[in-house]
């Protein structure tokens, strides 16, 4: 018997599906194929962080936060507009952030 799984798409790339299934897509995935380079800081600020995560505010959108992880493994947040906070997760791939100005930026999504 083939099962079909049906998943939404919400604004900002987020995918939900029913409870109990693992989808591929999360809120702090490694670099997901909309998000645009070059990254930057300028106009954004670190606006909180603790060991795991961190919260990037951007004065222009739409933006996602980029976290470099100590395993060295980087994750993104979910997409967010212009004086919004986007958060990365360093526990999404079992591990910590490194609280250093060299380890965040924002990139364009």
């Amino acid at each position: 018997m083939k099962k079909t799984i049906v998943a939404a798409m919400l604004a900002g790339g987020a995918l939900i599906a029913p409870l109990g299934i693992a989808t591929s897509a999360s809120a702090a995935t490694v670099a997901p194929a909309g998000v645009v380079q070059p990254a930057s800081t300028s106009g954004c600020t670190l606006a909180w962080h603790d060991s795991n995560t961190i919260g990037v505010k951007c004065n222009w959108g739409p933006f996602v936060a980029v976290a470099k992880c100590a395993n060295g493994k980087t994750v993104i947040g979910a997409s967010a507009h212009a004086n919004t906070t986007s958060y990365a997760y360093c526990t999404s791939v079992n591990s910590h952030w490194n609280n250093s100005s060299a380890n965040w930026y924002a990139a364009h999504a």
